[in-house]
């Protein structure tokens, strides 16, 4: 796969390392990382929203959505609450992906699209695809990254306020 930055934020971030006393300072951040051909002919887009992380799944003709495999390192479960819904249960907190809208891009025409799982992979069915480029446009609604397995991870379990907000402390260590 190729993988291109565009639309830098305004914002950098600093990271700090025990092997770097000074810290690496300043660093980009993107608002849309495209990864081109991450399956033959198939490109995942992901963008940051003021809500989120958003990504499109944009498959071009001679492409096959049947090679799409995601798969959900560290959940608890998948469960298929209908065609279009997944429910991913992780030890932390349940959340949903759906796939709002599946469309040719040049047509913008509506084209069913549902979930398929197998164990703990998500594959898209897509029973009357075309061969002309289609966006799969799903939505997750809720993300993050909490490694609450890791025995370099030591957390405490998040809190949540009256307005459904996470709070978590962390401390990492390198090995």
């Amino acid at each position: 796969a190729t993988i291109k930055a565009s639309t830098i934020n305004e914002e950098t971030s600093n990271f700090y390392y025990s092997h770097c006393n000074d810290g690496i300072l300043n660093v980009n951040s993107y608002k849309t990382i495209t990864y081109s051909n991450i399956y033959n002919n198939i490109d995942f887009v992901f963008n940051i929203t003021p809500t989120g992380i958003k990504y499109d799944v944009i498959i071009k003709p001679d492409a096959n959505p049947n090679d799409i495999q995601l798969l959900y390192d560290g959940v608890t479960s998948l469960e298929k609450i209908s065609g279009t819904e997944v429910l991913i249960k992780t030890p932390i907190i349940n959340y949903t992906e759906t796939i709002p809208l599946s469309f040719y891009s040049n047509t913008k025409e509506k084209v069913n699209c549902e979930f398929l799982l197998e164990d703990n992979t998500i594959k898209f069915k897509v029973p009357n695809y075309n061969n002309t480029e289609l966006v799969i446009d799903p939505v997750q609604n809720w993300s993050t990254f909490l490694d609450y397995g890791s025995t370099n991870v030591n957390s405490g379990r998040p809190v949540f306020d009256s307005k459904g907000n996470m709070y978590n402390a962390s401390r990492t260590q390198a090995t």
